[in-house]
């Protein structure tokens, strides 16, 4: 158990940035806690989610630990321009931290009303991206995607982020795994590699996947999320 612990630390560890989402129910384990998990598993970055009943003095805290963190944020109606004014208040509220990184939780393709519409809400979704980063241009935005979007849309996102987290979830064989992520090979710098932890049984599985990715070039990765990752590596 404990070689195998190693020999994942190294490989996790050969990779230049690695990331793990941290939801607000997650979040509310002890800062020091979340840093040392994060630290033994040479964990680099933290996408902390940023609910409006976020303790403010926590996250101060857990700002000043040697942890890149992104705020994750967003909603899925932020696509319509009707909804510009719950972004800026969102905005508003997360510039008093002076953490100029936002991780925007923005899925269209899980609205019903635009499920069969795909050109549509992408477009729509490049015109919300548009309207932060020109009002906003001081922040670094990153943003989750699945990898059945369009790559001529995310062509057209380009130009507004600054760092890609591709869901690569739920596949079958490695070839498939492969097929997915190499449709994005012309971002491969602003690629990172999302894996869900809830996909794997063992750490054994995990371990190979990564290496998989990191043999194709990718090396940057994420985990979602803190707690099955957690569960991941304490319950063998």
């Amino acid at each position: 158990m404990k070689l195998l612990g190693v020999i994942l630390a190294f490989i996790i560890n050969s990779f230049a940035n690695n990331s793990v989402y941290i939801w607000s129910k997650e979040f509310k384990e002890s800062n020091e806690k979340i840093i040392y998990f994060l630290k033994k598993h040479n964990i680099n970055v933290a996408l902390v989610s940023v609910s409006k009943d976020i303790d403010i003095k926590k996250l101060n805290d857990f700002l000043k630990y040697d942890i890149k963190v992104e705020f994750l944020i967003g909603d899925n109606s932020w696509i319509y321009p009707s909804k510009r004014e719950k972004i800026d208040l969102k905005i508003k509220f997360i510039e008093q931290f002076q953490n100029f990184y936002i991780h925007l939780d923005i899925e269209p393709h899980t609205l019903k009303e635009l499920k069969p519409y795909r050109e549509k809400y992408l477009d729509m979704y490049i015109k919300m991206l548009k309207y932060i980063k020109t009002k906003y241009p001081k922040y670094h935005i990153s943003i989750s995607i699945p990898t059945f979007y369009y790559i001529e849309y995310i062509e057209k996102m380009d130009r507004y982020i600054d760092k890609i987290y591709l869901m690569a979830y739920e596949y079958k064989k490695l070839s498939q795994l492969q097929k997915r992520v190499q449709k994005f090979d012309k971002f491969k710098s602003k690629i990172v590699v999302a894996f869900n932890c809830k996909d794997y049984k063992t750490k054994y599985q995990l371990e190979n996947d990564i290496k998989f990715i990191k043999q194709l070039g990718y090396k940057n990765i994420a985990f979602h999320s803190f707690e099955t990752l957690k569960d991941l590596y304490e319950t063998q």
